[in-house]
């Protein structure tokens, strides 16, 4: 009874992230002047740059998280929900901090932000899947050979990062 109780604890946090992401990008998509770091030309829409920076990295989360849950091999479900969190949690800290940026509740410009979120997506998001997601799954799922591994931990979370920033990025060049 106790591991289904943590399970559906912290698959219904994943999923509140993922509401919570949602929102910011909507209230990024509607005000996207206020939040957008990326020059682009002057004929180009901000509002339809900002929609297609926002949706695609969305619907990949989204997308990672319902094959991670229907997945019906116990050998595969971990994974993809660690990636999922992996690569959710690059995502809500990337429109959390331009958000904030942008909206000057942090008190310094884009470059400033731009390092800080260097420093989240290499070392204090990887460290907040580790000791707090990590741990929950491991109890989920004692047999898995990728929870207990720290070096497939850190691939993942790499190849997570990697497939956050290819997505971003290639959202961005669109314009």
């Amino acid at each position: 009874m106790n591991s289904i109780l943590e399970k559906a604890d912290v698959d219904e946090a994943f999923e509140l992230m993922l509401v919570i992401t949602g929102v910011v990008c909507a209230i990024m998509s509607q005000y996207p002047e206020y939040f957008w770091w990326t020059q682009y030309p002057e004929d180009f829409p901000i509002a339809l740059a900002a929609t297609r920076s926002l949706i695609l990295p969305l619907v990949v989360a989204l997308t990672l998280w319902i094959v991670g849950k229907l997945v019906t091999n116990l050998r595969y479900q971990p994974v993809i929900k660690v990636f999922a969190w992996m690569y959710a949690l690059n995502l809500t800290f990337g429109f959390v901090l331009m958000y904030m940026v942008g909206s000057k509740w942090l008190p310094f410009g884009p470059e400033i932000g731009v390092g800080l979120g260097n420093t989240l997506f290499f070392f204090i998001i990887p460290s907040l899947n580790y000791v707090i997601v990590l741990p929950k799954y491991k109890k989920m799922y004692a047999e898995s050979k990728f929870l207990q591994s720290k070096i497939m931990f850190i691939v993942a979370s790499i190849v997570a990062l990697l497939l956050f920033l290819i997505t971003a990025g290639f959202i961005l060049s669109l314009g």
